[in-house]
């Protein structure tokens, strides 16, 4: 009966590794495909919170008359008791905060007024928890999640110390350059400062702001700057052809570490490179800013720059509210008149027409 059993045969060596090679192949070829879908599935959420932002801008807007302010500059963040508007030392996200269901938030601190050391140091402390509160609403899912992170210094309206929460958006300031205050651009037009001329040196934590010495912003072309009330009426280029807030270009080697100077203060405070980027565009001095990909070794004016880790192209949110892609490789003039709220000359996102090399007068007319 032994001669009728039948042989069984196994697998040999060499068909067991040419199996494992066809799953690998497989594996190869799914995972960029599982990638760009995860990548995909990041970026319509990050379009889906520009969104929410953008559609917060309008609200800001049908509450107070105009679009939420730029602050007093990077030395202060928002304070509850200072209301909307000139009088908000606090940056646009700060303003927003009731805009996207974060009463809450925005409202810590509310009805200490600073009349005495104590009260003081007690609003500085109800400040700090709000920027020690990292947020869904202002973080790209493509580059990192929300977090504190390191910071390099501290406004003077919160207690000193500890990491703070960032944004992965910046409004517009327009296609006006901006420098630091010891800075010698040469440029017809006198720099935007961010350095220490940007508030008053007399400004102290209990001032209300209502004094006359601010800078002088006349030509700034964008929608949000230093006590900056823009209204829609302002915008006469049209909302869907103006710029509202968008990704900003980051360091990838800095998303964590604070050493961005881009990237290094609170998402709350005031008007500088972290809050507000530029769409400046002067041929003549060799400067463009149209957005870029992050990535590592850009200096120079990459902190002026909107960009983002998406691959192609960033997102921005306009201001008639819509979300729209802006391709890398966007025309640097058509890319300055989408910043520029009042020029005249009216551009749309896909509009190449206005091509690279245009004329690129600086906003000073």
């Amino acid at each position: 009966m032994a001669g009728n059993r039948r042989a069984t045969r196994g697998f040999t060596l060499v068909e067991l590794l040419v199996v494992i090679a066809i799953i690998g192949v497989l594996v190869a070829l799914l995972l960029p495909a599982v990638q760009a879908a995860r990548e995909a599935a990041r970026r319509t959420q990050c379009v889906n919170r520009l969104k929410q932002i953008g559609l917060a801008f309008q609200n800001h807007h049908d509450t107070h008359g105009f679009f939420p302010s730029g602050g007093w500059g990077f030395d202060w963040v928002g304070d509850a008791d200072q209301g909307f508007g000139k009088n908000q030392p606090g940056g646009w996200a700060y303003s927003l905060l009731p805009y996207l269901e974060l009463q809450n938030l925005h409202a810590i601190g509310k009805g200490i007024p600073p009349t005495s050391a104590a009260a003081l140091n007690q609003k500085r402390a109800a400040n700090t928890q709000v920027v020690q509160t990292p947020l869904d609403a202002f973080s790209c899912p493509s580059r990192r999640p929300p977090a504190l992170r390191a910071v390099c210094c501290n406004a003077k309206n919160i207690n000193g110390g500890g990491d703070q929460a960032k944004s992965d958006y910046a409004a517009n300031f327009g296609d006006a350059n901006f420098c630091n205050d010891n800075n010698n651009v040469s440029n017809p037009c006198p720099c935007i400062v961010f350095g220490n001329s940007m508030t008053p040196g007399n400004v102290i934590g209990v001032n209300n702001g209502s004094f006359v010495n601010w800078p002088n912003t006349e030509r700034v072309t964008g929608i949000v700057f230093i006590r900056s009330e823009v209204n829609l009426k302002d915008v006469s280029d049209g909302s869907s052809n103006t710029y509202a807030v968008g990704e900003k270009f980051i360091n990838p080697d800095q998303y964590e570490t604070g050493l961005d100077p881009g990237d290094d203060w609170s998402m709350f405070a005031g008007q500088q490179d972290d809050t507000v980027r530029t769409t400046h565009f002067d041929p003549a001095a060799n400067i463009v800013t149209t957005p870029v990909q992050d990535r590592a070794g850009l200096g120079g004016v990459a902190v002026w720059r909107f960009g983002g880790s998406h691959p192609g192209g960033c997102h921005m949110a306009m201001c008639d509210g819509s979300v729209q892609t802006v391709s890398y490789d966007i025309s640097p003039e058509t890319h300055r008149r989408l910043g520029n709220r009042a020029d005249g000359e009216t551009a749309q996102v896909n509009d190449q027409t206005a091509a690279s090399g245009g004329t690129g007068t600086p906003p000073c007319r």
